[in-house]
């Protein structure tokens, strides 16, 4: 025999605890969680200068295989590549420059004016 109660209450699946749950029930922010296990800091630790005088082979390598694919479309990439990093050194220089002329660059940095 049944009470009404349980009759008029549907049967709720089970919650799954995914990482997502445990996570925000923890009290741990999703990007914390995401590194808990360190493995960035391995990276990092891991990355020599030895490791770092490959980069310029790998980039040629990519560069070389780009152009074997589709040389207008390398191209294309270089030129807009080349055009964002120029634009946007034109607008930190003009900004660096209407900062220093209104004296808000010496104010925000702490120096005398």
């Amino acid at each position: 025999m049944t009470s009404a109660i349980t009759q008029d209450q549907p049967t709720r699946p089970p919650e799954r605890t995914t990482p997502d749950n445990e996570a925000q029930e923890s009290g741990v922010r999703a990007e914390e969680y995401l590194y808990r296990d360190e493995s960035r800091l391995q990276a990092g630790s891991q990355l020599t200068s030895r490791t770092m005088a490959r980069l310029p082979a790998l980039v040629r390598r990519s560069l070389q295989m780009a152009w074997r694919v589709d040389r207008l479309a390398t191209i294309g990439l270089i030129v807009c590549q080349t055009g964002t990093g120029i634009l946007a050194a034109l607008g930190y220089t003009r900004m660096a420059i209407a900062k220093i002329q209104n004296g808000e660059l010496y104010s925000e940095m702490g120096w005398p004016a």
